[in-house]
């Protein structure tokens, strides 16, 4: 059975928001990162799933943590 492992490294989110974030995690994507690290205290969390959304690259295939 294969396990699912966290890709590393993981694309960082802080201070990154709107247009910008957007941008920047279609950027990472498509450059092989599979792992998106966000927080709610980045006030982001909602950018970061709609550009997830907008993505070529299946949900599955992301890796994508957060932090409370």
């Amino acid at each position: 059975m294969m396990q699912n492992v966290m890709p590393n490294p993981g694309f960082g989110t802080f201070r990154l928001e709107g247009e910008t974030l957007k941008q920047s995690i279609h950027v990472a994507l498509e450059a092989g990162y599979r792992h998106i690290d966000t927080a709610q205290f980045y006030g982001n969390e909602a950018d970061v799933g709609a550009a997830i959304r907008d993505s070529d690259v299946h949900r599955s295939d992301i890796f994508l943590t957060t932090k409370v």
